[in-house]
């Protein structure tokens, strides 16, 4: 369960209703970053994210049965959230962990993720880095967010060398629909789907945790939702998910969500919903299997 939007467009008790109605239909993982929601009030939104997961898990008290998984060095977004290019230097990122630990108020992050590769800090000093937090006790496991394969297999080659914890896993934008927007100029730290290379990570057998994983609605409202998804090529997969939906007898965006769930290697989508019924619809995903031809029938249309 994604929750850049917890704090914001929901608040207070529906926050915690939802964590557990999440819970109740047997999820576990909750995601969230430091920089969450600085884009909201000028700035003041920052933060906000970390608040509330750590407010409602505490209300809850549920610590022992949710993952935490927060991020941490992302480059600059507004005025109100400045950094320098090295994002990835140790003191930016000590400062961000330490920030999101006290946000939670907990003393562990069960898996922290550097939220992009500043593309300046060398592997060797990252994962020595992560390693050095995994020690201390305030994260267990360490992940990407949209970094490069390249980039994942020269720091898990590293580390592998000193015999190290490597990147669990990798964080980026995937769902069946393709966005149309596009990395911005000077903006090279965004991985997008076209980006994936699916050999690379089933031949490594690193997961994806698919952020986006529903296309923002598009599949949910049957295309209603279009913004940033309106092409041909979508309405194609669209179309398709909706005949496999009738045929299965499920609804077109467990079919989307099932389409990243069947791929050759094992892929969490991550969903940022925050109404109950699309949570059930999208929670009852878990456990259709589609066959590699009606995955590729999705894609492809062959």
């Amino acid at each position: 369960m994604g929750t850049a939007d917890w704090d914001s467009s929901i608040q207070g008790d529906d926050v915690r209703r939802l964590l557990e109605s999440y819970l109740d239909q047997g999820g576990n993982f909750l995601d969230t970053a430091h920089c969450y929601a600085v884009w909201l009030d000028g700035g003041k939104g920052d933060g906000r994210s970390e608040r509330a997961v750590g407010r409602a898990v505490r209300q809850l008290k549920v610590r022992d049965r949710v993952i935490i998984a927060s991020k941490g060095g992302h480059p600059t977004i507004n005025d109100a959230y400045q950094r320098p290019p090295q994002t990835l230097e140790r003191k930016i990122v000590e400062r961000d962990l330490a920030d999101s630990l006290e946000r939670l108020q907990m003393d562990t992050i069960d898996l922290y993720y550097l939220h992009r590769d500043d593309g300046i800090t060398p592997v060797a000093e990252v994962i020595e880095m992560l390693n050095e937090f995994v020690r201390q006790k305030r994260i267990r496991f360490f992940a990407a967010s949209n970094w490069s394969t390249t980039k994942l297999q020269q720091a898990n080659a590293y580390a592998a060398t000193k015999r190290l914890q490597g990147f669990c896993c990798s964080q980026v934008c995937w769902a069946l629909a393709t966005p149309t927007w596009k990395i911005a100029d000077g903006e090279p730290t965004v991985r997008y789907p076209l980006d994936v290379d699916r050999r690379w990570h089933a031949q490594h057998h690193l997961p994806i945790m698919a952020y986006s994983a529903t296309a923002r609605g598009y599949f949910a409202t049957e295309g209603k939702a279009k913004e940033g998804y309106d092409t041909q090529e979508n309405a194609g997969r669209l179309a398709r998910a909706q005949q496999l939906a009738k045929q299965l007898g499920k609804t077109t965006n467990q079919i989307a969500i099932a389409w990243l769930m069947n791929q050759p290697f094992r892929v969490v989508p991550i969903t940022g919903t925050v109404k109950a019924d699309h949570l059930s619809d999208t929670m009852a995903a878990e456990g259709i299997r589609l066959t590699d031809q009606q995955v590729r029938w999705l894609e492809k249309g062959q």
